[in-house]
């Protein structure tokens, strides 16, 4: 489905199992830091951010085009920080 002078249409997919045009992007990051404070504690840091733009997202009803229905919306924009900690002790030995 596309806007064409202003109204919705109905374009034909020649690949139905691509979804076409939708300019979605995303970026992931993430890091872990390892902190050895002795052979007997060590910590770690677990730093992860993902973000997206709109995500569009359409259905459509398997019914002959001149009776079609297509639903679109859209998931996103997403920001996401995550990060966690865990401290390590081990009893008398390496970790």
């Amino acid at each position: 489905m596309e806007r064409i002078n202003g109204a919705d249409s109905i374009v034909v997919n020649d690949d139905p199992d691509i979804q076409v045009g939708s300019g979605y992007w995303q970026i992931d990051v993430l890091q872990k830091f390892l902190l050895r404070q002795s052979d007997q504690v060590s910590h770690i840091l677990n730093v992860q951010y993902s973000t997206s733009s709109d995500v569009p997202r359409y259905y459509g009803s398997h019914r002959p085009p001149t009776a079609c229905r297509v639903w679109q919306w859209y998931y996103g924009p997403r920001d996401r920080l995550l990060g966690s900690y865990a401290p390590n002790w081990q009893k008398g030995g390496a970790l």
